[in-house]
């Protein structure tokens, strides 16, 4: 694989992060004024390089694995790029649910 390509799948990557996270704001499952705040950080500067160790910590033991999530119902992982969409649906009534689990039987 090319750098290019493994640059711009970072990038996307990246980008997804940004807006799951983001999501998770917006809908107040990051509720903590301290755990906000480092998310916050990490939305407008895109990574955790301007982060304390302290901050790192309590990112990854507190905000990350709330970027990990697996659908309800049969407990595949579902693509960060499909988080703010999955998260935010209405119809399902907070129901975390795959594309798979997401279609009419």
């Amino acid at each position: 694989m090319g750098l290019t390509k493994r640059f711009m799948e970072f990038e996307e990557e990246r980008d997804a992060a940004r807006s799951a996270l983001q999501e998770l704001l917006d809908i107040g499952r990051i509720g903590y004024p301290a755990t906000v705040k480092i998310a916050e950080r990490v939305v407008a500067d895109g990574n955790l390089d301007s982060l304390s160790a302290v901050q790192k910590e309590v990112f990854h033991r507190f905000i990350a694995p709330k970027l990990r999530i697996a659908c309800e119902v049969c407990m595949a992982q579902i693509p960060l790029a499909s988080y703010p969409e999955v998260i935010a649906s209405p119809e399902f009534e907070g129901q975390i649910l795959c594309d798979g689990c997401l279609l009419p039987r």
